[in-house]
């Protein structure tokens, strides 16, 4: 299992995202590995402003946390988050997500 920084993009139920400080302050010095189980949506300030979750610069994300062995340990609810900070943890077909300078490192 790889894990890819992908940048910008929007997790999807059922991908599952490493937080860290670069999602947010408050996981600095523990990182959260997270199962998505809804739909992405934008910040309540960037919904306000009429952002799209795509276009918002900070996402509301909702999931299980996961030990290190991959098994569920608590439901985290609108979990704000800075989108360009989320790691995507890479699965088969991650690739085709990623811009193609960042494809073509990966190779």
């Amino acid at each position: 299992m790889a894990t890819v920084s992908v940048g910008r993009f929007v997790p999807l139920p059922g991908q599952t995202v490493y937080l860290t400080d670069r999602a947010s302050p408050r996981f600095a010095g523990h990182p959260v590995r997270l199962l998505i189980t809804a739909e992405s949506t934008p910040s309540e300030w960037d919904d306000r402003s009429g952002r799209s979750a795509r276009d918002s610069a900070w996402l509301s994300l909702t999931g299980y946390e996961l030990d290190p062995r991959g098994r569920r340990l608590n439901l985290r609810e609108h979990v704000s988050v800075y989108a360009p900070g989320i790691v995507l943890v890479g699965e088969p077909g991650v690739r085709a997500c990623l811009s193609s300078t960042v494809s073509e490192r990966l190779q």
